[in-house]
């Protein structure tokens, strides 16, 4: 999960420098610069998070499922919030 973690804010900062590449390339929008950046890295993003909410899976059947269903939905919610 850890490394996961630092995926994804290594994710996000590549983002951030493909939104500003595609601004400075053209005359575009900061609207369509987000758009086409996130269609971009979220192709990338969502593989990642569904292995790292199916290997979350495999700890509901133990004694810690709580925290498995923590990991799942925080993966959700921040694939959902970053891809969004």
């Amino acid at each position: 999960m850890i490394a996961w973690r630092v995926s994804r804010v290594r994710n996000s900062i590549i983002l951030i420098d493909f939104i500003e590449r595609i601004r400075a390339r053209a005359d575009v929008t900061l609207a369509e610069a987000l758009i086409e950046a996130g269609a971009i890295r979220c192709g990338a993003d969502i593989p990642d998070c569904r292995s790292a909410m199916f290997g979350a899976l495999l700890i509901i059947w133990t004694r810690y499922f709580r925290l498995a269903w923590s990991f799942i939905f925080g993966i959700f919610a921040s694939t959902l919030f970053s891809c969004w």
